[in-house]
């Protein structure tokens, strides 16, 4: 129950339960399309957003190389300039 409260952040343990069923359906879909077609997706995103191409990929870079690895990255700028 401490981790959950701890995930859960303000909102306690319930707020750790939704952040359980967050990071579940980020697995899900990362496991059914692959890593880089989530990227391709959120990359696309942001640019329906209205972020400018060099905005994305500095958003992108800014992800830490531990949940972004460097190869994602350089086929997400591959992807915005193609």
């Amino acid at each position: 129950t401490v981790a959950l409260a701890t995930l859960g952040g303000p909102w306690g343990i319930l707020g750790g339960i939704a952040a359980l069923g967050v990071m579940t359906l980020i697995a899900n879909a990362i496991a059914q399309f692959g890593i880089d077609a989530v990227a391709k997706a959120v990359v696309d995103g942001l640019l329906k957003n209205g972020m400018s191409q060099q905005q994305v990929i500095d958003q992108i870079y800014g992800v830490p190389g531990i949940i972004l690895s460097k190869r994602i990255k350089e086929k997400c700028k591959g992807y915005i300039y193609r």
